[in-house]
């Protein structure tokens, strides 16, 4: 391979790295940020409601339904988005050489025998 294409392979295999870490980053602030709006949900709830805000219970639980639904839709999103990063990973990866000791093809097993960004991937998609 040329030195120039294995120079521009790098820079995108680089770019590719980049574009996987700030997916991990995103949900996993996501995930920190659940537990915050479920307490804070828990709280309002736990307070005695008086009949003049129970009228409002409706539209907050159906806003909470649409902001939770798109943010399940941008998952699905994100986990197709993993998998393609990481295919792509992979054939980079064996192009440069690198193939077993590269990120994307030494990758942890999942969990349980279903649970990573991969395994997850095929049942939501088959469910949807």
């Amino acid at each position: 391979m040329s030195e120039e294409k294995n120079g521009n392979l790098m820079a995108v295999y680089q770019q590719l790295c980049d574009s996987y870490r700030a997916i991990d980053d995103f949900r996993a602030k996501l995930l920190g940020f659940l537990p915050l709006a479920t307490g804070g949900g828990i709280f309002f709830l736990a307070n005695t409601l008086k009949d003049e805000t129970k009228q409002f219970l409706l539209p907050i639980g159906a806003f909470g339904f649409v902001i939770t639904l798109g943010l399940f839709s941008y998952e699905i999103y994100g986990i197709k988005k993993c998998g393609a990063l990481i295919e792509t990973g992979r054939q980079i990866e064996d192009k440069l050489g690198i193939g077993g000791n590269g990120q994307f093809t030494n990758r942890p097993r999942e969990v349980a025998g279903f649970i990573d960004e991969l395994g997850l991937r095929d049942i939501v998609c088959v469910a949807f």
